[in-house]
């Protein structure tokens, strides 16, 4: 029986852009083929070696905001449920079945058998301290915010784990997807503090967490993981670049297999890597940072969402393709003038996509009289450029950054919008519940987006996706080195 977890019906509407990347990576992939009638070079003697450029900052799950420790918390640790890629729909992991029971309970039942890579046992007791120490750390940007409808978790029976709930939550079982909600030993983490970064991370993934270095992973296969994720390959290596020069080195001395969110490889490399294209599947937005003291400044933020106008080809908090997706802000004629203002820019991700459009950003608002210094902390910045996937594609999780962070004065009416939208039992409420929320974040202008986009990455001509395996990035398109083979 197909476990349920809240998913939004996928209407005509819904089945969109997200599915069409799905089909044609897998036309693409899992045949083995290619666009190109390139001769397939020789397959090479070594671990299968990627190229990145997003850095893990984080190796607890529990942290896990920008596209880097989200792919970190993907391959090494495991949760009961996994999104599929780019799809308001769920599958087990942990979890053999998970289903509601009745409106306000959600139940799992967990294997026997499973263990941490420690040795410890993993039970029931070990998902209910997840959870909770999700909450407790309450990291902004994770999916701790969508564990509010949770009430209580009964964990009594070590096979099996109870959520009861406060009030009916559509979206309660992509909550327990995400990284923030993975599972990890409580005989070993600490209860009220993030994981120590320079102690290796305990975990029950289909990766052995790797040391830190600060260019390589080499991610081992987890031995007993047993799961839908589990390695094609006994071992990965994952190279980190801070730069496309430096990547574009690497890759030209045929050294790396599959270039992941780089930019497009050197024509003089030994091996011609082979593009394959996964369409719409870049998301862009400009956040505004709670704590910016310039945030509550309206003329100031209709004058940035403004002044972006021309650079905005996605229209929607919820991108096409995603259930519910209304086109909520116009593309802006010029922007009114106004006085000199000064703020600060950073990007959550370096990749690509992140160094094509954080320039752009900056001359368009200092174009409208806004003297912009990029920031290299995104923490410290007035505004943020995210360029990476959200942890699950639903709806909920598209609207998130705007609805965890309401304008003062808006608190209730944020929290009763988004309350609706995730217990309205009729798909028609859902909607129009949905159209209100993004016209009201056109309003509030506090989460803009500004472009959706094809994805390329290159590939190893040898470098495959095993045919019997349909899950092989994360839920955002975060990189999942799982199912790659030669």
């Amino acid at each position: 029986m197909e476990p349920t977890g809240g998913a939004e019906p996928v209407s005509q509407r819904g089945i969109g852009w997200r599915t069409a990347a799905l089909l044609l990576a897998g036309s693409l992939l899992l045949g083995g083929c290619s666009r190109n009638d390139t001769p397939a070079a020789p397959i090479p003697d070594r671990p299968v070696t990627v190229a990145v450029t997003a850095r893990v900052t984080t190796t607890d799950p529990a942290a896990a905001v920008d596209e880097g420790s989200q792919f970190y918390a993907y391959n090494v640790f495991q949760r009961l449920m996994v999104p599929q890629v780019g799809l308001p729909a769920l599958k087990t992991d942990l979890a053999t079945e998970c289903r509601f029971v009745d409106e306000l309970t959600y139940s799992c039942i967990i294997p026997k058998g499973r263990s941490f890579t420690n040795g410890h046992a993993l039970t029931s007791q070990d998902v209910k301290f997840s959870i909770e120490r999700a909450q407790r750390l309450a990291v902004p940007g994770t999916g701790a915010a969508m564990l509010d409808s949770l009430a209580s978790i009964n964990a009594n029976n070590p096979q099996l784990v109870e959520f009861k709930l406060k009030h009916p939550d559509n979206n309660f079982g992509f909550a327990i997807s995400t990284p923030a909600a993975s599972i990890v030993d409580e005989e070993a983490y600490p209860a009220d503090a993030l994981w120590p970064q320079d102690q290796a991370p305990i975990s029950s993934g289909p990766y052995l967490p790797p040391d830190r270095s600060l260019d390589t992973l080499v991610f081992a296969k987890n031995p007993r993981y047993t799961g839908p994720t589990f390695s094609r390959r006994p071992e990965v290596v994952v190279k980190t670049f801070s730069s496309p020069a430096l990547m574009d080195r690497a890759v030209a001395t045929g050294t790396v297999d599959l270039v992941w969110r780089g930019g497009t490889p050197p024509k003089d490399s030994t091996i011609n890597l082979l593009p394959e294209v996964l369409p719409g599947a870049d998301v862009s937005r400009l956040i505004w940072n709670p704590k910016s003291p310039r945030r509550g400044d309206a003329a100031l933020r209709g004058r940035v969402k403004d002044s972006t106008g021309n650079l905005r080809t996605l229209h929607s908090l919820i991108p096409a393709g995603i259930p519910f997706a209304a086109d909520t802000f116009a593309t802006a004629a010029a922007p009114a003038p106004g006085p000199a203002a000064e703020l600060t820019l950073a990007q959550s991700s370096n990749n690509d996509l992140s160094r094509d459009l954080l320039p752009q950003v900056q001359q368009a608002l200092q174009a409208n009289g806004i003297r912009v210094t990029i920031a290299p902390d995104p923490s410290q910045a007035d505004l943020i450029l995210d360029a990476g996937g959200v942890t699950t594609s639903t709806p909920v999780a598209w609207l998130q950054a705007w609805w965890e962070h309401p304008l003062p004065g808006q608190e209730r009416r944020t929290s009763e919008l988004i309350h609706a939208l995730r217990t309205d039992p009729s798909l028609e409420g859902r909607e129009k519940t949905a159209l209100t929320i993004q016209q009201q974040a056109a309003v509030d202008a506090t989460v803009l987006p500004l472009t959706q986009r094809d994805r390329t990455f290159y590939r190893h001509p040898s470098l495959v996706v095993d045919k019997e395996f349909k899950n092989w990035m994360g839920p955002g398109y975060q990189l999942g080195l799982w199912g790659w083979t030669w």
